[in-house]
């Protein structure tokens, strides 16, 4: 199977809703339109970064202006079949000397089953995603290519010692929508004069590593890596194996000539030094004494997309006054360009897996709508939104755990219970359609519109101040934490908008 020109992806005709397969030259070379379909949402992600990234690498538009070109009609069958000419081999997941994100020979003890490619469908946590069963006992070779290129880019690597990829361990991606999948393909390639010598200098490395492979036990900086060598990385040592004729793929339900059951795989060691900046990932920035570490944005935690949302566009340096900072990927930095400050809407699709070093906790995929890249509103929006979060939790940790009164040598009791932990989960359902209208309705032209969000979420916040305090009130000593707890939150709303609360000490 050859990703080039074999139809191997799964995807759904808009037009009539049919179930199809396709290739890549009928996405970019149509005006036919299709969204992606398989049984999990990291799949299609991975589909749409893996067709992003091959147009990248074969198709590199000069400029903006060229750009825009390329997004505004499809390109001709004939230019398709001269751009792939010096790169099928490459592309074939079965070639004899370059399999596809392979190497040939893998030597392992046991092979290992297709489900550890496809991240959090086996182990502890599995509970926590919505799995068909036996989802990955075979893949097709359209399946297995994107699981392997989703696997080598996305996910945190396979433990005990297997090497993540260039990113680091389970990196976010963020990429802008268009209107029809052939368009959202090629807002999201770099035009040469934004991507420049770090991508496009002829002097880089640019083979893929399953033709140039990396040398073990080497240290290299990744200032020496090309385009297509950094954005199809390939960490591990991987072999699909064990093909079965005349079967279905578990996977896209696919009836096809033979499936791959299981593969090979073998760590080896190697240092890259600095950082490779992939177009689809945000970076954050920190002072370290006079360095500027960077590292790849990563969900940390089970807050919302909306709550990174400032982090993912825009862009804030570092200084010995302001110690944080980031970078938006690449591909949002040239969409700013693309689109203007302002646009009708703009689409951002955010992917990602929550971690504990090689064990899936989450899968994350998200599409966040906003009205405008302006720093002053999203920051606004956004930070409002983390300011009234912020004071709901500290007014229930101290309903929570107590304090010290001034003036007191005594101490107010607490509850004991972890109440402002479920504070950030009732606040974050039951502000998320407002944060997402706040988004889409306010730009720099109607600002006014931030007092009724500020009051929206303040009635969101009090009234789940005392959802969560009201069971605790039959305890009598319970009764003074809880005022004093009700003032904290009310101190805390009127450093966030100036707002008269009739008998708000409690």
């Amino acid at each position: 199977m050859n990703l080039l020109t074999d139809d191997f992806l799964s995807a759904r005709r808009e037009s009539d809703g049919e179930h199809v397969w396709i290739g890549l030259k009928e996405i970019i070379c149509t005006n036919n339109d299709y969204s992606f379909m398989y049984p999990r949402d990291d799949l299609e992600l991975g589909a749409l970064c893996l067709c992003i990234s091959i147009v990248q690498c074969l198709w590199p538009p000069e400029n903006l202006n060229e750009l825009k070109n390329r997004i505004r009609k499809p390109m001709n069958f004939e230019e398709y079949e001269e751009g792939i000419q010096n790169y099928i081999d490459w592309f074939n997941l079965e070639d004899e000397k370059y399999p596809f994100m392979q190497v040939k020979g893998v030597k392992a003890s046991n092979s290992t089953p297709l489900d550890k490619l496809l991240p959090g469908l086996t182990g502890g946590t599995n509970c926590t995603f919505v799995n068909e069963p036996k989802q990955a006992v075979s893949l097709c070779s359209g399946c297995a290519a994107i699981a392997l290129f989703n696997d080598a880019s996305s996910a945190p690597g396979f433990g005990g010692g297997f090497k993540a990829g260039l990113r680091g361990s389970a990196p976010i991606t963020t990429l802008i929508q268009g209107g029809c999948l052939r368009e959202t393909i090629w807002m999201n390639v770099l035009s040469m004069d934004i991507g420049g010598d770090s991508f496009f200098n002829k002097k880089l490395n640019s083979l893929p590593t399953w033709v140039d492979p990396i040398k073990e036990k080497t240290q290299f900086s990744a200032a020496g890596i090309g385009l297509m060598r950094g954005i199809f990385w390939q960490p591990a040592h991987i072999e699909l194996n064990g093909q079965v004729h005349g079967t279905t793929c578990s996977c896209c339900g696919r009836k096809v000539d033979s499936v791959f059951k299981n593969f090979n795989k073998a760590k080896f060691n190697y240092t890259v030094t600095d950082i490779w900046t992939h177009p689809h990932s945000p970076r954050y920035l920190s002072l370290k004494g006079s360095e500027i570490v960077q590292r790849f944005a990563s969900f940390t935690t089970s807050a919302p997309s909306w709550t990174h949302l400032n982090r993912f566009v825009v862009q804030e340096e570092v200084s010995k006054n302001n110690k944080e900072g980031q970078e938006p990927a690449l591909v949002i930095v040239q969409a700013k360009k693309l689109l203007g400050r302002k646009s009708n809407l703009i689409i951002l699709i955010i992917g990602g897996y929550q971690n504990n070093q090689a064990t899936i906790l989450d899968r994350r995929h998200e599409v966040m709508t906003f009205r405008t890249f302006e720093r002053s509103v999203l920051s606004e929006i956004v930070g409002c939104g983390l300011k009234f979060k912020s004071a709901l939790r500290g007014a229930l940790y101290v309903f929570s755990q107590g304090m010290k009164e001034s003036g007191s040598s005594g101490k107010i009791k607490g509850n004991g219970t972890l109440i402002y932990q479920t504070g950030d989960e009732f606040f974050y359902k039951r502000t998320q359609a407002v944060v997402e209208d706040a988004l889409v309705s306010i730009d720099s032209e109607n600002l006014t519109l931030i007092d009724e969000y500020k009051k929206t979420l303040c009635w969101i916040g009090e009234a789940i101040f005392e959802e969560l305090t009201a069971p605790y009130l039959h305890d009598p000593q319970l009764v003074h934490t809880l005022a004093v707890a009700r003032r904290t939150w009310w101190k805390k709303v009127r450093d966030i908008m100036p707002i008269e609360k009739e008998g708000e000490n409690g």
